[in-house]
């Protein structure tokens, strides 16, 4: 069975790519195992906060949000497409959401409230 989701993953990532540089992206195996390092860091994140296991739909929301509000981001991170740098630091992309908290709970109910 392939996973769908890391389907979804992949192509939510290439179109905002591709409509922030006007490129279609091409990924490399370390860019993948970026794209893998965030998914992982948001399912454990909302594995947190939730009870059930598959967390995977929340996590995906989350990264969405981040995604949608990419003008929010600094003007540095703004710039930045390499998914090993979120990935390794993905609390300081999550603090330009919410302000004194890198808590994914947070950015995850300003996301359900559509802020």
């Amino acid at each position: 069975m392939k996973d769908e989701t890391w389907k979804e993953w992949v192509k939510v990532w290439a179109d905002h790519v591709e409509a922030k540089t006007s490129v279609s992206p091409t990924f490399s195996a370390q860019e993948m195992k970026g794209l893998k390092a965030i998914r992982s860091y948001f399912r454990n994140q909302t594995n947190k906060i939730t009870e059930e296991k598959n967390t995977d739909e929340e996590a995906l929301f989350a990264f969405k949000y981040i995604l949608a509000n990419w003008h929010k981001l600094d003007t540095f991170k703004q710039g930045l497409f390499n998914t090993n740098y979120m990935a390794a630091n993905m609390p300081s992309y999550i603090a330009c959401f919410k302000k004194q908290s890198s808590n994914i709970l947070s950015v995850v109910e300003q996301a359900k409230r559509g802020l």
